[in-house]
């Protein structure tokens, strides 16, 4: 996608990388987090904001200019980090 459309294939890899980091960053704080709000109602919120944030890529439009490939950057982040969240509590006994 980032070669054909945005036209630069090297932030790929930086936004791969970025989308990494929320998952290491929830891990500390699922046990805090379920004990305080429980898994359902915690996986729920964090799978709600992914899905807020996707669907924000599918009705914003996202041009291959800087301002696209940072919006989408910054959406995707969003979602990793409430994929990761919701997916994280889940792990926690």
């Amino acid at each position: 996608m980032f070669q054909s459309y945005f036209h630069n294939a090297a932030i790929s890899g930086l936004l791969s990388m970025a989308t990494i980091v929320p998952m290491i960053a929830f891990i500390p704080l699922a046990k805090v987090i379920t004990e305080k709000f429980g898994k359902k109602e915690a996986s729920a919120v964090g799978y709600v904001v992914s899905m807020v944030a996707c669907a924000l890529l599918l009705i914003l439009p996202v041009d291959p200019n800087g301002t696209g490939v940072l919006m989408y950057m910054v959406l995707m982040i969003i979602s990793s980090f409430g994929a990761s969240a919701g997916s994280c509590f889940f792990c926690i006994s």
